[in-house]
């Protein structure tokens, strides 16, 4: 999050080129980017330009056209479905804001960096252990924060200025690494497979979450569409369902 690694940055970072009307800048590092920071998203130009047109949109239309959201307001009970609206926008205007400077403070101060470490603490916590986070030493992400746009993402590398600043000390097979990648846990494989008796065992019987959250009818089309192999968003969707049923069985059985 400090030095801009993950795949999601650079939609955030043309934007930001854009909006100061650095277009050389943004023309040059459109061009780098499927080189020097190869992933799902900047791999093909299409897709990114895409996505960057994406990220300008107003937030009503961004929860539209996500997903996760579309996959929810299509099995969630309609009242309950028409409480969300609101939290919706604002976790989009958290979670996908136009610019980088956007991103990267919301990062750090609402979404992934507080509950990263909230995790971590409580994970170290249990076994005793004092856990410290150095790259979130202030005077770093102060100095990262105050960065020029164009320092954070250069020449369609991401982490540039701890990149260069560790070139003398690692060597450059680390250094040029271009395959960084998430923490995601393979869903689909487990749920279409070894889980899949037990999610389907647990989902066709009467539910807490059928009363209280869920089309079942909806849901349980979607679920066997799922398991067969069709592309819809329901993984993540899933879980959240499944640990949902489990925590209502527990406190309210």
């Amino acid at each position: 999050e400090l030095f801009c690694g993950y795949n999601w940055y650079p939609k955030h970072f043309l934007v930001s080129l854009l909006k100061n009307r650095k277009f050389n800048a943004f023309f040059h590092e459109f061009l780098s980017l499927p080189v020097n920071f190869p992933n799902s998203n900047t791999q093909k130009k299409h897709i990114l330009i895409s996505l960057v047109l994406q990220a300008m949109f107003p937030q009503n239309m961004k929860r539209r056209m996500k997903p996760e959201l579309i996959c929810m307001n299509q099995i969630l009970l309609s009242s309950f479905r028409n409480e969300m609206c609101a939290r919706d926008l604002n976790n989009i205007s958290l979670l996908d804001p136009p610019t980088l400077e956007e991103k990267m403070y919301n990062d750090l101060t609402c979404t992934t960096v507080p509950q990263y470490v909230h995790y971590e603490d409580s994970n170290a916590m249990a076994f005793g252990i004092e856990e410290r986070v150095p790259m979130l030493d202030h005077n770093l992400v102060e100095w990262m924060h105050r960065l020029s746009i164009e320092w954070k993402l250069k020449n369609g590398t991401c982490k540039y200025p701890l990149r260069e600043a560790m070139r003398s000390v690692l060597p450059d097979a680390i250094i040029n690494r271009k395959d960084k990648m998430g923490l995601s846990a393979p869903r689909d494989l487990w749920f279409r497979n070894e889980l899949r008796m037990s999610i389907e065992s647990l989902f066709n019987r009467d539910c807490r979450i059928y009363e209280k959250l869920i089309n079942p009818s909806v849901f349980q089309s979607q679920l066997q569409e799922y398991m067969i192999g069709k592309s819809i968003p329901l993984a993540r969707v899933l879980w959240r369902i499944i640990n949902i049923e489990k925590w209502f069985n527990i406190y309210f059985n």
